[in-house]
C-alpha cells in the first residue's frame, strides 16, 4: 500500500497541513508515501518531510515525457495541471503494486485509514465516493462526459485504486485520450477524465472517507474534503476549520496570516491586468 498526493507550489500550504494530518491521525506510518511535483525547490520540500514526520516519503518530479503527457491538456487556477497526476499515477510508480491510495492537498485527515486501505474493491479497480449532487446535476454531468444520464458518478479527491486492475484496465490512456480530444467539454478536468475511462465501474465507498458535501456534516468523517470552503480563508465557516488550523501548528506555516476576501479580489485583479498587458503591448 502506497499513499499519493500531488501538487504545484501554490498548494504547498495545503499539502502541508494534509501530511500532518495524516501522520497524526492516519495510522499508516508503514505506508511510503509518493509526492507527484511541479516546481517544489528542495526547501518545498523539505518542508513537506517535515510534516509528514516520515522516513518513508519520496518525491517524483513531474518532468519530461511525463509532463509533457498532460502540458497541454486544459486546466485552469483552481485545477493546473498537476490535477492529471491522478490520471498518471498508477504508471509513474511504476515500482509499485498492491493498493494506492490517492489524495488531494485540501483534505484533512481525522481517523485512522486502516479499515479504508483493507477495504475490498469487489474486483474494481477504484473505489470512490460518489457525488453527493441530485438527479438532475448528475444526469447534465454524464450528458456532457456522453454517458448514460444515470451513471455513477464520484469525486475524485479520494481515490483507493488497485494497481495491478488498473493499469490492466488501461485506464491512464483511455482517461489521457478523452481529456485531449474533450477539452470544450471538461469542467472538473481529473474527475471528468476519470469518470468518462471508468464510465461508472467503481465501488462505491462510504461518505466518511472523503466527506465534501454542502452539508458539512463531519460527524463521523475519517477524510475531510474541503471543496467549498477552505480553510486558510478568514471568512471561512466550514466546522473543521478549527481542527485544520491546529494541525497546521505542526508545519512551516504555522503563522502564516489567513486569506481575507481582500486578498482574493487583489489576485483576481492583479491576473486580469496581467491577461491585458501583452494585448496591449502588441497593439
Amino acid at each position: 500500500m502506497i499513499i499519493s498526493i500531488a501538487l504545484d507550489r501554490n498548494y504547498l500550504e495545503f499539502a502541508a497541513v494534509m501530511l500532518h494530518s495524516l501522520a497524526r491521525f492516519g495510522q499508516v506510518a508503514d505506508c511510503p508515501i509518493a509526492v507527484l511535483c511541479d516546481g517544489l525547490t528542495d526547501d518545498d520540500k523539505r518542508v513537506l518531510s517535515e510534516a509528514s514526520d516520515s522516513d518513508r516519503i519520496r518525491f517524483v518530479d513531474l518532468t519530461g515525457a511525463v509532463k509533457r503527457q498532460i502540458a497541454d491538456l486544459k486546466s485552469t487556477t483552481n485545477w493546473p495541471t498537476t490535477v492529471y497526476a491522478c490520471v498518471l499515477a498508477a504508471d509513474i510508480l511504476e515500482d509499485v503494486s498492491g493498493r494506492l491510495l490517492m489524495l488531494d492537498c485540501d483534505i484533512l485527515v481525522r481517523d485512522s485509514l486502516r479499515p479504508l486501505i483493507d477495504l475490498p474493491l469487489d474486483g474494481k479497480a477504484v473505489g470512490a465516493v460518489r457525488i453527493d449532487k441530485d438527479a438532475a446535476f448528475l444526469a447534465t454531468v454524464n450528458r456532457r462526459l456522453g454517458l448514460p444520464e444515470t451513471t455513477p458518478y464520484f469525486n475524485s479527491g479520494a481515490l483507493l485504486i488497485d494497481i495491478g486492475h488498473w493499469r490492466r484496465a488501461a485506464i491512464t490512456p483511455r482517461a489521457l485520450a478523452w481529456a485531449s480530444s474533450h477539452a470544450d467539454q471538461i469542467v472538473y478536468p481529473d474527475q471528468d477524465a476519470l469518470n468518462y475511462a471508468l464510465a461508472g465501474d467503481f465501488m462505491p465507498l462510504d461518505p466518511r472517507w472523503n466527506c465534501y458535501g454542502k452539508s458539512w456534516d463531519t460527524s463521523d468523517a475519517a477524510v475531510i474534503h474541503f471543496v467549498y470552503s477552505k480553510p486558510n480563508r478568514a471568512d471561512s465557516q466550514h466546522p473543521a476549520k478549527d481542527l485544520w488550523l491546529e494541525c497546521r501548528k505542526g508545519t512551516a506555516f504555522a503563522s502564516r496570516a489567513l486569506v481575507t476576501p481582500w486578498d482574493i479580489s487583489r489576485r483576481r485583479w492583479a491576473k486580469k491586468l496581467k491577461a491585458l498587458l501583452p494585448a496591449r503591448s502588441n497593439a
